[in-house]
């Protein structure tokens, strides 16, 4: 009985080893798409700026040839 007991107590110390493990491995997994967010939403900022910046220059240049 004590030997099961032991037994049982191994194996759930194990199981939690082995989940603690794949929590980390979610947390940097998580950690990295949070990142690769951050950079896909700086290259559009960037993008509509750049967007903008045409934009504008082309607008600006129009305005000088009605002139």
């Amino acid at each position: 009985m004590l030997t099961d007991a032991k037994d049982k107590q191994y194996r759930l110390w194990k199981k939690q080893k082995e989940m603690t493990k794949q929590i980390g491995k979610l947390r940097q997994q998580v950690f990295c798409l949070q990142l690769n967010e951050k950079i896909l939403l700086i290259k559009i900022q960037r993008a509509k700026a750049k967007e903008n910046l045409v934009n504008f220059c082309l607008t600006k240049s129009k305005k000088h040839e009605d002139v």
